[in-house]
């Protein structure tokens, strides 16, 4: 058949949309991607069909400039952090009556030994030695070991090299999480500020295993998100390896594969009664939609094993964390009927007092924040927060020291949903950016400096 030529009169038109289609692509690639549904669209009930998982556009991120805006940040705070331990220690700790004695810099390192960090320091070079041990999971120590490769038998220095590195990964990885949420660089940045001026963020710095799990939660929400579900699957295994308050990501993934694959859509299941063999997701789906939910679980069974050969029972941890460590469990309302007793006996103006309000606030506020977003944020977030605010409340230390709630606002470090919405507030209110900000942070220095003389703060 011979070619249609096209007379000059077609030209024009056809040239003019070939332009207008080419800009159009041109500012689809320079445009982000549509956020991913929180609902999944319903099919048509005309014909039962096989549901595929949705297709999710990966959202466009600056990742560089993330990136390098979470580090700036992160670099700066670890400034301040070392300026503030010249000046505490000199200052404050050791005083005017040894005012003309120097200390240098290995004494003030050695006062960020305390507490837990020695724990973490003598699993790392000895082992799990003793039952109690168990109460530490063992990526933390590991990683410690590892380090000690490169800095020697300097046990302290290479946890907290270790501690601030994985502060680096968590502020990257709660950025980019917040940014492809919001579609905002501006969103991660602010929420990252939120994080680092919360006053319990000085275990940021010091030998603790809680920035490691903020970096594995802030990934593992990340990876979710942009259905990467491979690596969220790594981040929930090493999550499970790393503390036991990552069974709060269990329902959250499960949730969020779920729903980007259609399980929660009414529609499929009422054509599930009419062609269930049809409409039942394929193996493959189910096969990683298990991996997905079980990821944390899969981390918990490693270390199980581990314990049932080092101890003879894979669940040591949890009866060490009752006899020992005097964690006990309690029903919700038993248990904040006991802490706001405990609150109101406790002497106004108190030592203690002071100790139970840095502890109870920070959970009461965030289970207000957690009921009040409920609707506004992802299902996902909501359970989330819920797991975690259970874990805090119903596992109070009933012995040893006046604060049933002791270490909970320490663990509200990981309530890092609500962290992205004041981040979206701060971005939005200077004021509330000031007021958070600067509160947070002095409160951060005054529980820094306590904790460098040793005081109990957790």
């Amino acid at each position: 058949m011979a070619e249609r030529r096209l007379t000059p009169g077609w030209r024009a038109p056809l040239l003019s949309l070939r332009m207008m289609g080419g800009s159009v692509l041109d500012r689809l690639r320079l445009a982000p991607a549509p956020a991913i549904p929180e609902v999944a669209p319903r099919e048509s009930a005309q014909a039962p069909q096989v549901t595929r998982p949705l297709q999710i556009e990966r959202p466009t991120l600056r990742w560089r400039a993330i990136v390098l805006q979470a580090g700036a940040l992160w670099l700066v705070t670890r400034i301040a952090f070392v300026v503030l331990t010249y000046f505490g220690v000199l200052l404050i700790q050791r005083g005017t009556p040894t005012g003309s004695l120097p200390i240098g810099p290995h004494e003030m390192l050695n006062d960020w030994k305390h507490w837990d960090v020695i724990w973490y320091i003598n699993i790392a070079s000895m082992g799990y030695w003793r039952p109690e041990a168990s109460a530490f999971f063992p990526l933390y120590p590991l990683l410690i070991k590892g380090a000690t490769l490169f800095f020697g038998q300097h046990w302290l220095f290479a946890a907290m090299v270790v501690s601030n590195l994985g502060t680096l990964a968590a502020f990257i990885g709660l950025a980019l999480w917040a940014s492809q949420d919001d579609f905002s660089p501006a969103i991660g940045v602010s929420t990252v500020r939120m994080v680092a001026a919360y006053p319990y963020a000085l275990f940021l710095f010091a030998g603790y295993s809680d920035s490691l799990f903020l970096a594995l939660v802030a990934f593992t929400f990340f990876f979710l998100r942009r259905a990467s579900w491979r690596w969220a699957i790594v981040c929930g295994v090493l999550a499970g390896l790393e503390r036991p308050t990552a069974f709060a990501l269990v329902l959250p993934m499960l949730w969020e594969y779920g729903r980007q694959h259609g399980w929660w859509d009414r529609a499929r299941w009422e054509r599930l009664t009419h062609a269930w063999r049809r409409a039942v997701p394929g193996l493959r789906e189910l096969a990683q939609g298990a991996l997905v939910a079980g990821a944390v679980p899969i981390g918990f069974a490693f270390y199980g094993a581990f314990l049932l050969w080092r101890f003879g029972h894979p669940k040591i941890f949890l009866f060490e964390e009752r006899i020992y460590w005097h964690h006990t469990f309690m029903n919700p309302v038993q248990s904040l009927v006991a802490i706001v007793g405990q609150i109101v006996s406790t002497p106004m103006w108190t030592h203690w007092q002071a100790h139970q309000l840095l502890d109870f606030v920070p959970v009461a506020a965030f289970a207000v924040l957690t009921v009040v977003l409920a609707r506004r944020m992802p299902l996902a977030y909501t359970l989330y927060m819920v797991v975690v605010l259970l874990l805090s409340i119903c596992s109070p230390i009933t012995e040893g020291r006046p604060d049933l709630l002791t270490s909970a606002g320490r663990y509200m470090l990981a309530a890092l949903p609500i962290f992205l919405q004041l981040g979206r507030w701060a971005h939005r209110y200077a004021w509330l950016d000031m007021l958070l900000v600067s509160t947070g942070f002095m409160v951060q220095a005054v529980l820094t400096v306590a904790f460098l003389r040793g005081d109990w703060i957790i």
